[in-house]
């Protein structure tokens, strides 16, 4: 007999329900932790990847309006054209220096480190030079400024720009590849989801098919059940028992097989006491014929015995 055998039906219950809800328990657990892992990575794909993207685009974008706003000093028909391209290069010197110092600051791991590294001399260089070209503009040189703008200034653009886009770069291929993880991660916690979503309902029906199992085993409701036994139990065998069709192994049906026995033991109980009964009063009667003729015997006994004295 093994162990479960000698569990009742309740323990076996409960035990089944336990199972099922430890099991959701385990599943909201590791879906929780899956969750959390790819909100931690879109969380980092939000708050440092697409930013220092964002950045590094918006540095290459003022770079080059810098240098076309040199160009719009240098072809400008009037000083006031010429000092307002000016003072947008200067707006762009200090939009960039802000936005190179907060790249630097959001690239904490080694090769942002190692990329960011040579930026800031890069920068200097080609403000260096754009100030140099600056000057030439403001002093009406313009042939020379437009020479200089594309031997000097653009060259020196173009060495800041190399290392931005390399950046720019590795940055797009980490982003791919966290985005991939994400991916991943998302896929492998939709198909545990599917699996767990899966197991618990195999086991919700072989739950429902057990307690499905324990009825026909009962063979009506716990009340129905109950109230036949006290009927019986209360002497009542005329209690109406309703059966399943085809049912002849249940606890109902035995029920049903017990107070049918019940009744013809009960019948023949009373069928041999009025046979006792009469069997009873034929004896009696029997005695009391015995016992009036042997009165009569012994009054006769007592003339005889009269008339032989006289």
């Amino acid at each position: 007999m093994n162990k479960s055998s000698r569990l009742g039906l309740a323990q076996r219950l409960y035990t089944i329900s336990s199972v099922l809800i430890a099991t959701m328990v385990v599943v909201t657990t590791i879906v929780w932790y899956f969750m959390n892992q790819i909100d931690e990575q879109v969380k980092g794909v939000h708050v440092n990847r697409v930013p220092q993207l964002t950045r590094i685009s918006e540095i290459e974008l003022n770079v080059t309006r810098a240098s076309l706003q040199l160009r719009h000093a240098i072809l400008a028909r009037t000083p006031e054209e010429m000092n307002i391209a000016l003072d947008e290069v200067g707006e762009k010197k200090r939009l960039l220096d802000a936005k190179l110092d907060e790249l630097g600051k959001a690239l904490t791991t080694e090769p942002g480190r190692l990329a960011f590294a040579p930026l800031p001399a890069l920068m200097q260089e080609f403000w260096a030079v754009g100030a140099e070209n600056v000057k030439l503009i403001r002093e009406g040189k313009s042939k020379e400024a437009f020479a200089f703008l594309v031997d000097k200034t653009v060259p020196a653009r173009n060495r800041l720009l190399a290392p931005l886009g390399s950046e720019k770069t590795r940055q797009t291929d980490v982003l791919s590849k966290e985005l991939a993880t994400v991916s991943s991660e998302a896929a492998t916690t939709l198909h545990f989801m599917l699996g767990a979503m899966a197991l618990l309902a195999a086991g919700t029906l072989g739950f429902s098919a057990y307690v499905v199992r324990v009825m026909r085993q009962l063979g009506g409701e716990p009340g129905e059940l109950k109230n036949v036994a006290e009927s019986v139990a209360a002497g009542d065998l005329t209690v109406p028992i309703r059966l399943r069709a085809g049912d002849s192994s249940s606890v109902m049906a035995a029920l049903n097989t017990m107070t049918g026995n019940l009744t013809r033991t009960v019948h023949a109980v009373r069928s041999n006491s009025e046979s006792v009964a009469t069997a009873s009063a034929q004896i009696a009667q029997g005695n009391q014929d015995l016992s009036q003729r042997t009165e009569e015997q012994a009054a006769a006994l007592e003339q005889t015995a009269a008339s032989m004295e006289q």
